[in-house]
């Protein structure tokens, strides 16, 4: 793998809920895919979600094509983080998990 340079990661986010067809669930997932300030993927990049009311962490590490996903998160505010060698650490605050309809950040 060739050499990271210092630079910024860039989140783009989807967060949906995931309802399962029979009965009302209270989980969702967030998804999506890390890249740099030009746009290229990062692969290897540590993103950590958040619940800010029960202080719950939960890791996943990106993808040869910079993909995260979180499936089965408790709906709730959440915060995430992402961090690699050679970029500066990136936080995305405010995010909502509801139970509703699919919605998307960039």
């Amino acid at each position: 793998m060739p050499a990271l340079k210092a630079g910024l990661l860039v989140f783009v986010s989807l967060v949906f809920i995931a309802p399962i067809a029979q009965a009302q669930t209270n989980t969702g997932q967030i998804q999506g895919v890390v890249k740099d300030q030009v746009g290229a993927v990062i692969p290897g990049v540590t993103v950590t979600a958040t619940h800010l009311a029960s202080n719950l962490k939960v890791e996943r590490v990106t993808d040869e094509s910079g993909q995260y996903l979180f499936p089965s998160l408790a709906v709730g505010d959440y915060t995430l983080s992402a961090s690699v060698t050679g970029f500066q650490q990136v936080t995305k605050t405010g995010i909502e998990l509801r139970i509703g309809p699919t919605s998307s950040m960039v």
